[in-house]
């Protein structure tokens, strides 16, 4: 058995809230601070991310080990862009690499659509994330002071972003997830699959 990585899909909607609310309980990866969505709300949110952006799984078996997403970015000079992303993984594969592989692939699907910037939004401290956000080479951004909002509460936050493509004023227009070719999307998922811990995964099972 081998992990894989495809796309989400709605009936993934189960697996993909059974890990966002065991992590809403501690603060190690970027995951989304929204209120927990229901099922409904779950299985439209893929639908339509997945139109113009990747929404990644991660599964072992029948094991969702993780995902990841990006959507629509902040407000900027270059909105049509920018995007926003997310990654989350189950709490038994934490150490396995499996935040760093999702991200690897979902940055590559990313350039090939001709994405040029991305962010992330972390609840600080967060040590963890903000070590993940390093070894991509993300930078800071931001850093709010008890004053942004998250799920009705204010929390001290942190901006982070990077440039995965150079900066061009006129530059190839921005494709859908759904135009990237096939042999992109699989050297995309080969280079996730590369970052695992596979001995550490194998023990966690």
């Amino acid at each position: 058995m081998v992990p894989e990585f495809r796309f989400a899909a709605p009936e993934d909607a189960p697996a993909i809230l059974s890990v966002l609310k065991s992590n809403r309980t501690r603060a190690s990866l970027l995951h989304d601070r929204t209120p927990i969505p229901s099922l409904a709300q779950s299985k439209l949110k893929i639908r339509e991310i997945s139109r113009e952006y990747p929404f990644l799984l991660c599964f072992y078996g029948e094991t969702l080990l993780g995902y990841a997403y990006a959507c629509p970015g902040v407000k900027g000079a270059t909105i049509d862009r920018d995007v926003s992303f997310f990654v989350s993984t189950a709490r038994p594969y934490a150490d396995c690499k499996v935040a760093v592989s999702l991200s690897t692939a979902l940055f590559a699907l990313l350039r090939a659509q001709h994405v040029q910037r991305v962010f992330a939004q972390i609840k600080a401290p967060n040590p963890k994330a903000e070590q993940l956000l390093i070894h991509f080479g993300f930078g800071i951004s931001s850093h709010f002071f008890g004053g942004t909002c998250m799920c009705g509460q204010k929390h001290e936050t942190m901006w982070f972003d990077k440039w995965i493509a150079p900066y061009d004023r006129q530059p190839p227009p921005v494709l859908s997830i759904r135009e990237i070719s096939p042999q992109a999307v699989s050297e995309a998922f080969a280079l996730g699959y590369r970052c695992l811990d596979l001995e550490e995964l194998e023990f966690c099972f």
